[in-house]
Formats: structure tokens, C-alpha cells, sequence
């Protein structure tokens, strides 16, 4: 946005090398941006010295190690963040992010079970669409508590037989 725009062009003049500042991404999925659910807030360090940071280990949304007694910032405006062109898309890169997240979580030996997968997808349910009022975006908001519910029942389970192959 040109609010964000602005506030960039104050960060670069200023020039403050132990500062890490955030944006505030606003989110566009099935045909409009979202307010509520998961989605929103959605604040991410982008504008960082990496001289002072590192990344954690994630295979799936690493972020920016923030050390302590560094300030952070957040930014005026909002990064405008177009993130499936379509429902395939949004399923496909669902599968593949929870194949990788169970993959890292099954090399640190850590286990599930089919029954944890159908409870983390009915959590994630209440807590999304619920509790974050993901229902306040309508069908979009829908859209979006199911696919993640179907992702989070997939890294459980795809979890739960990655343990059982390890054993085999």
C-alpha cells in the first residue's frame, strides 16, 4: 500500500542498523482479503539486518530469529499478500507443506496418532473460525477453516505412519 511505501522510505532514510521492523500482511484468498480467522493479524519481520539475525530451522514458514534486547517495529500500512491463484493451488501447496512438516517433525522423533490428527483439525476449526471469527469472512472464512482443518489432520496422520515406517 502507499502507506507501506511511505513508512519503507522512512525506515531507508533513517538507516538504523539494529532496528528489525515488521509488516502487516493483509491477505487475498477466494476473491477477497481476509480480516479474521488465522489469517489476520498477520505480522512478519521483513526489514532486518542479517548481520543480527538468523532463521529457525522450519522447512515450512521459516521466520527470522529476532535476538533478545533487539527493538522491533511495525510498520504503517500493510503488504498486500495474493496468496493462491486458485483452490488447487491452495490444496497442493496444503499436501506439500505437511508432508515437510511431518518429515522434520519425524526426524526429531516426535510421533502421532490418527485420533491426535481428527482432534487437531476439530481444534483448529473452533479456534479459527470460532474463536478468530474466521465466520466473519463469510465463505472465504469457511474456505480457508477447511483447507486448514484437512492440513492439520494431514501432518498429524502423515506423522503418525512416517513413526510407523521408522520402526519397520
Amino acid at each position: 500500500t502507499d502507506e507501506l511505501a511511505d513508512s519503507i522510505r522512512k525506515v531507508i532514510a533513517h538507516n538504523n542498523r539494529q532496528q528489525i521492523y515488521n509488516i502487516r500482511r493483509l491477505s487475498w484468498a477466494f476473491g477477497q482479503f481476509i480480516r479474521y480467522g488465522s489469517w489476520n493479524p498477520d505480522i512478519v519481520a521483513r526489514l532486518y539486518p542479517t548481520s543480527l539475525t538468523t532463521y529457525n530451522d522450519n522447512l515450512v514458514h521459516e521466520s527470522v530469529i529476532i535476538p533478545k534486547g533487539i527493538k522491533t517495529i511495525t510498520l504503517n500500512g500493510r503488504l498486500l499478500h495474493y496468496t493462491y491463484k486458485n483452490m488447487a493451488e491452495h490444496l497442493q501447496k496444503s499436501v506439500k507443506y505437511a508432508e515437510m512438516w511431518a518429515e522434520q517433525r519425524a526426524l526429531r522423533g516426535e510421533k502421532s496418532s490418527i485420533s491426535k490428527a481428527v482432534l487437531k483439525s476439530i481444534g483448529r476449526f473452533f479456534r479459527d473460525y470460532l474463536l478468530k471469527r474466521g465466520f466473519l469472512d463469510g465463505l472465504a472464512g469457511f474456505m480457508i477453516v477447511v483447507v486448514t482443518m484437512q492440513g492439520t489432520f494431514n501432518r498429524y496422520a502423515m506423522l503418525h505412519y512416517k513413526s510407523k515406517e521408522k520402526k519397520q
